[in-house]
């Protein structure tokens, strides 16, 4: 059998001002933290509508570029080895001379709309308006309504006459 004693009352102090220290440093670089995320957020949002406008920019030229090619695709009706063929040259041409495809596919078509589909010169005749429309700060149809003017007029309408013709323009601007 066991006998009461009494009561023990235990109390016990602690100095706690370090542990508050502590949870207010704690406190503080969280706090810190959270503003550092915020800023990244914000500036992924920025990010975000940025790369949003580049690809909406990059289908509107895509779809530019395909609408052409359709376009160029009418005046060789059941060629479509050729058109594609012509579609790879535009492409090469954009990367050589920095030009947008859409405007060489434009071009493209004038060229073709012009002169015919010449073989081996329609691609010679597009690159040589596409390089004078870049230095003379036009458009490649542009420029192929001009040489396609003169050397249809002089009746010479090879690679050839065209540069003549596209030179000697360049020189009178």
């Amino acid at each position: 059998m066991a006998e009461s004693l009494g009561d023990a009352v235990l109390e016990l102090r602690t100095d706690s001002s370090k542990f508050n220290r502590g949870l207010d440093r704690a406190d503080a670089r969280l706090k810190k933290l959270g503003k550092g995320f915020a800023q990244v957020g914000k500036a992924l949002v920025g990010f975000g509508t940025v790369v949003t406008g580049v690809a909406a920019l990059t289908i509107k030229m895509a779809t530019d570029f395909n609408e052409s090619m359709a376009n160029v695709a009418t005046l060789i009706p059941g060629n479509i080895d050729r058109v594609n063929e012509l579609k790879d040259s535009v492409q090469a041409l954009a990367i050589a001379h920095g030009k947008d495809t859409a405007d060489l596919a434009k071009g493209l078509y004038q060229t073709i709309s012009a002169f015919g589909d010449k073989a081996g010169q329609t691609v010679k005749i597009l690159e040589i308006n596409s390089r004078a429309a870049a230095a003379g700060l036009a458009e490649t149809t542009q420029a192929v309504d001009l040489t396609s003017a003169i050397t249809k007029a002089y009746g010479d309408t090879s690679a050839e006459a065209v540069a003549k013709v596209a030179d000697l323009a360049l020189l009178t601007v």
